[in-house]
C-alpha cells in the first residue's frame, strides 16, 4: 500500500497551518491535482476533524507515547494525530489502515527513526481503544471541556465563567460539528421556487427564520446545481446574511461597505439594488476576489476600492454604512476550527483596541440619522457590547436603535435588552455574530 492522496494533503495542509498558513489553502491548490473527489472529501474529513478533536488527540498520544508531546518533531505528531483521529473518530476506516497510513507520513516527511515510534505509538492505542478514560462534567469541568471536549484552557474557562457548564458544553459540541451550510437565493427567484428547483437538482432544503432569504441545504451538494454556476444561488450563512439584511432599508444616499473582503455581504447588499453603493478593503489581493465574486453574482451596482477603514477614501457623507471589522473569528470555530488554537486572550483586546479606532474613523462619515452597523463574527464581549460602549461614552451624539424591523419576527430572540443582536451558535444553529445599529442624531 502506498501513502493515499487524502493523508498526504492532509498532513500538508496541518502543517502549511502550523506555518501560519490557512488550511484552506491547500486545498485549493496545485496539490489537489488528479485527486478524486472522494479523496478529496476524505482529506477535508482528517484536516477538520483532527483540529476540532486536537486537544482530546493530544490527550489520548501523551498517554502512549513515552515521551513528551513538546519534545517530538512536529512532523511526527502531525502523523499521529491524523492516524489517532481516523481510530477514534472514524469508524469507517480500519484502524491497521490509519496506522500504515501514518506510518508512511513518518517515513516521507519525518526524521530518521520516526515510522517506527509512530507505528509503536499507534498500535498501543489501537490495543487499547477505551484508554486513557477522559475527565466528566461531574468530576471536573474544566479538563471536560478542555480535553474531551476539545478546546483551549483559556477559552473553555471563560465559557464556563460566563455561560455556565451547561451552556458551555453545549457552545464546546457546537464548535466541534460540521457546521450546516446555507444558501442565499438572489432576488430573481421566487424563494418556493428556488427550493423546489434545488430538489430537483438533487438538494433538499428547508427556510431558516434567522434571514429571509436563506436556505439551510439538508442533503447534496448545492456547487453542482445550474442555479449556483448561473450566480443565482451563493453559499453564505444565515448569521452573515442577516447582518446584510440590515441595510435593507431604501436610500438614494452612499451606502458603504467599509471592511467588504472577501465579499459575501457585499454582495448581498448589492442584490438590494442600492443605487450608490462603495465596498472597499484595505487588501488588493482580497479586493480582487471580492470583483470576482460580484461578477459572479451579478452585483453589477457595486464599486469596488482599495481603501483602509482607518482612513476612509472619501469625505462625503453616507447613508448606510456597514463596518464589519476584523475580528478574532471566534464565533466560527466549527467552520474555521483552527482558530481556537492559534488565538489567545491577547488577541481579543489587540482586536478590539483596532475594532474601537476603525468605528471612531468611519463613524465620522455618517449623515445625521444615517445608520451605521458594526458587526463582528465573535461570541467575546470585548469585541462587540465592550466596543459599543466604549463608543457611545466617548460619542454622546450616537445611539443604538432597535433593529426589530429589520428582522423576522419570529428571530426576535437574537435581538437582547439593550436592542444589541446576538446568534449563538448553539442556539441558532448558525456561526456566532454580533451586530450593534447606531445613528447620529446630530
Amino acid at each position: 500500500m502506498s501513502l493515499s492522496a487524502s493523508r498526504r494533503v492532509a498532513f500538508l495542509a496541518l502543517q502549511e497551518l502550523d506555518s501560519g498558513g490557512n488550511p484552506g489553502s491547500i486545498l485549493h491548490s496545485s496539490a489537489m491535482d488528479g485527486i478524486s473527489n472522494l479523496d478529496v472529501r476524505l482529506a477535508t474529513e482528517i484536516i477538520y476533524g483532527t483540529l476540532r478533536w486536537q486537544g482530546e488527540l493530544d490527550f489520548v498520544l501523551s498517554h502512549f507515547s513515552r515521551r513528551n508531546l513538546k519534545t517530538i518533531a512536529k512532523p511526527l505528531l502531525l502523523a499521529l494525530r491524523i492516524g489517532l483521529y481516523q481510530m477514534r473518530h472514524l469508524s469507517r476506516v480500519p484502524p491497521r489502515a490509519a496506522v500504515d497510513q501514518s506510518v508512511r507520513l513518518a517515513r516521507r516527511f519525518g526524521p530518521p527513526g520516526g515510522p517506527a515510534f509512530v507505528n509503536a505509538v499507534l498500535r498501543n492505542a489501537e490495543r487499547n481503544p477505551q484508554s486513557p478514560s477522559l475527565p466528566t462534567a461531574s468530576e471536573n469541568p474544566l479538563e471536560f471541556l478542555t480535553t474531551t471536549l476539545s478546546h483551549p484552557q483559556w477559552l473553555a474557562k471563560r465559557y464556563l465563567d460566563r455561560l455556565g457548564l451547561k451552556a458551555a458544553t453545549a457552545r464546546c459540541m457546537w464548535n466541534n460539528k460540521v457546521p450546516p451550510i446555507y444558501l442565499r437565493i438572489g432576488p430573481s427567484l421566487d424563494m418556493k421556487d428556488a427550493a423546489h428547483q434545488l430538489t430537483h437538482q438533487g438538494v433538499v432544503t428547508q427556510p431558516t427564520v434567522i434571514a429571509p432569504r436563506a436556505l439551510k441545504v439538508l442533503n447534496g451538494s448545492p456547487q453542482s446545481t445550474r442555479l449556483y454556476s448561473d450566480g443565482k444561488i451563493y453559499i453564505q450563512d444565515a448569521g452573515s446574511q442577516l447582518i446584510a439584511t440590515l441595510l435593507s432599508k431604501p436610500t438614494k444616499g452612499i451606502v458603504w461597505d467599509a471592511c467588504a473582503a472577501p465579499g459575501s455581504k457585499a454582495t448581498a447588499i448589492s442584490w438590494q439594488g442600492h443605487q450608490s453603493f462603495i465596498a472597499s478593503d484595505r487588501d488588493y489581493r482580497r479586493v480582487r476576489l471580492l470583483v470576482d465574486i460580484a461578477e459572479r453574482c451579478g452585483a453589477t451596482n457595486l464599486q469596488a476600492l482599495v481603501a483602509d477603514a482607518l482612513h476612509p477614501p472619501f469625505t462625503t457623507p453616507c447613508e448606510l454604512i456597514l463596518l464589519d471589522v476584523p475580528c478574532s473569528g471566534l464565533g466560527t470555530l466549527a467552520r474555521n476550527p483552527d482558530i481556537k488554537w492559534h488565538a489567545t486572550p491577547n488577541t481579543l483586546h489587540r482586536m478590539s483596541d483596532l475594532q474601537f479606532d476603525i468605528l471612531a474613523s468611519t463613524a465620522r462619515l455618517l449623515s445625521p440619522r444615517g445608520c451605521l452597523i458594526y458587526a463582528t463574527c465573535s461570541t467575546e464581549p470585548e469585541e462587540n457590547e465592550n466596543v459599543i460602549s466604549q463608543f457611545l461614552h466617548k460619542n454622546p451624539n450616537f445611539r443604538v436603535i432597535s433593529p426589530q424591523t429589520l428582522i423576522n419576527s419570529d428571530a426576535h430572540n437574537i435581538v437582547d435588552e439593550k436592542a444589541l443582536i446576538h446568534t449563538l451558535p448553539e442556539h441558532h444553529g448558525t456561526d456566532g455574530y454580533f451586530a450593534a445599529i447606531l445613528t447620529r442624531h446630530s
